[in-house]
């Protein structure tokens, strides 16, 4: 009985023995599939950079050879240098083979010259011949923490307005019987009742204020509440608005109509409406504002629009700089670019019943508007270079087009790094001359007609800047923080306005600006962080770092990589 059971579960042992050994030499002999991740067929590589070797299978096993270099080494996942020339590269597991052609080129650095590296890995190094070296780092789609480069061996400054969002589908236009029959209709003293809106909280009910006509133009007509006790203690010098609607008239609409076009009229009446209101100075969070809800008929969707263009404007304070009257004629050109642009782009679109008329993204809409004050003349006395210096300063905090550190998205540190990029593309497309003998008058030499282009096509956003400029945007960006990387405290100064004197350009030219009414200077230099610093960058932000004296290798060191992040390393 026991011999019995002894030879079965002997046979039986036997059999799976065979089995066993039987499915072995199948799996040892059949195909396996894998695959070379790493390097990517027919792609640039250089000599000087690590070359990772990878799989999607991980073992040991995996044999590395090139056909010039020989053997490589074995493993999956590791990092090798390999001398210039057609590489073919083959990754041998078992029986099976699989192999890439690569190209590898000796990188040629001169002076002056700056090559981009792809930040994809915690730890890099990278052999560049001895020189000074000046690092950069720009961050895409992507973003990275802590990054860092070794060598081996506030006062408060209020925003020029708030944004305010309105979803353009399915509102409705003013009706023909609500539309002036007659131009130029107004007279002084002509007073109409305006809802407008509490900057300070706007879910509460809006300011119903009557207002009162206090000038006419052939453009525009300007109102002033008529009892302004009513809603403020503050009293305006008559003198201040004096010296507004003198900018309005003489600078403002000329140079505006030349950068834009017309100005918008939706209710037929031939001008544009300025209500001056000092409820917006009490609630000290913005300077004016453009609502494009009065665009619109009063109903259920609009309930308080006041159905004209008509912008709301601060009343000017001598003793405040936000509320002094190059500040505010700053804002009237910056709040009539909105309007002038969302007719352009937006309403013009709602007149051909266009079902989901295009609305342009809040970081392009506000940096074309600040980019027109400066082109006004209003650099300095707007805002924008302050802005400027205190986005140099915080540079990794702030994107050109994302939320910023904090998540925020509309921030004037935002902003500033989406205007800073807007000028330069203006410029580069030609920007703009002033006629010798009437500096009030501008002339194009094709940046206006790139903005224009802009604003009348139906794109929007980020990548729409590309389409027009004729360059991908991303290209564009990465361009412009190389040339700033590359010539940091040699940037040429910035142009200044004949008529006013201020800079027309926004751009980091190490040069310190004053404000001669109030004395307050900055300086616009661009900081470069030192070698071994930690930073983390959001996404579309740069920063740059201070010059190397590189011996052997720089080693990157950072973590948590997302998306494209690219290093700069220009050779002085």
């Amino acid at each position: 009985m026991f011999s019995k059971k002894l030879k079965i579960q002997i046979s039986s042992l036997g059999f799976i023995f065979v089995f066993f050994f039987s499915a072995c030499t199948n799996i040892q002999n059949q195909e396996i599939n894998y695959n070379i991740i790493t390097p990517k067929s027919e792609w640039i590589y250089y000599s000087d950079s690590l070359i990772t070797l990878s799989t999607n299978l991980n073992s040991d096993e995996i044999l590395w050879y090139s056909d010039k270099a020989g053997f490589l080494g074995n493993g999956n996942g590791f990092t090798v240098k390999l001398k210039p020339g057609v590489h073919n590269i083959k990754a041998v597991f078992r029986d099976n083979q699989k192999s890439v052609l690569i190209y590898v080129e000796e990188r040629s650095i001169s002076h002056g010259q700056t090559f981009r590296y792809l930040v994809n890995s915690n730890q890099q190094a990278l052999s560049i011949p001895n020189g000074v070296y000046k690092p950069g780092l720009v961050a895409l789609d992507g973003s990275v923490s802590k990054f860092s480069i070794n060598e081996k061996s506030i006062e408060r400054e209020l925003k020029r307005d708030f944004h305010i969002d309105c979803n353009a589908k399915g509102k409705k236009i003013l009706s023909n019987s609500s539309r002036t029959a007659n131009k130029n209709v107004y007279s002084l003293n002509d007073e109409k009742k305006f809802y407008v809106i509490n900057t300070k909280y706007q879910s509460l009910e809006p300011h119903e204020i009557l207002a009162k006509v206090i000038h006419v133009s052939e453009s525009y007509v300007v109102w002033y509440p008529k009892n302004p006790e009513e809603y403020s203690d503050i009293r305006v010098n008559e003198n201040s608005l004096d010296l507004c609607i003198n900018e309005i008239e003489n600078r403002i609409i000329p140079r505006l109509k030349t950068l834009w076009g017309e100005l918008p009229d939706i209710d037929n009446d031939g001008k544009i409406s300025l209500l001056f209101t000092p409820t917006i100075n009490e609630e000290e969070t913005a300077i004016g504002f453009f609502n494009s809800e009065d665009f619109y008929a009063r109903d259920i969707e609009s309930p308080f629009s006041n159905e004209m263009d008509v912008l709301y404007i601060a009343v000017p304070e001598a003793e405040k700089f936000s509320y002094s009257v190059n500040c505010i004629s700053a804002t009237i050109a910056h709040e009539l670019t909105h309007a002038i642009n969302y007719n352009i782009k937006t309403y013009s679109r709602v007149l051909k019943k266009i079902t989901n008329p295009p609305v342009e993204e809040t970081f392009l809409d506000e940096a074309m508007s600040h980019l027109s004050e400066s082109l006004c003349g209003y650099g300095i006395s707007g805002g924008n270079i302050s802005n400027l210096s205190y986005y140099l300063n915080n540079l990794e905090k702030y994107s050109v087009c994302k939320a910023d550190f904090m998540g925020n998205e509309d921030t004037n540190g935002r902003r500033a790094a989406a205007t800073m990029f807007l000028s330069w593309l203006f410029w580069k497309k030609g920007g703009i001359t002033w006629n010798s003998e009437d500096p009030l008058e501008i002339i194009d030499r094709g940046g206006i007609d790139f903005l224009q282009r802009l604003v009348a096509s139906e794109g929007t956003g980020w990548e729409h800047i590309g389409n027009i400029f004729g360059l991908k945007t991303d290209i564009l960006y990465v361009n412009m923080v190389e040339e700033l990387n590359d010539k940091r405290s040699d940037i040429e100064s910035m142009l200044l306005d004949p008529y006013s004197g201020e800079p027309v350009q926004l751009f980091p030219d190490n040069r310190e600006y004053c404000f001669i009414e109030t004395g307050k200077k900055w300086n616009l230099k661009l900081p470069e962080l030192k070698k071994d610093t930690d930073v983390s960058l959001i996404p579309y932000s740069f920063v740059i770092f201070e010059k190397c004296n590189n011996q052997n290798e720089l080693i990157i060191t950072n973590t948590d990589i997302k998306g494209q992040v690219i290093g700069l390393i220009c050779m002085e």
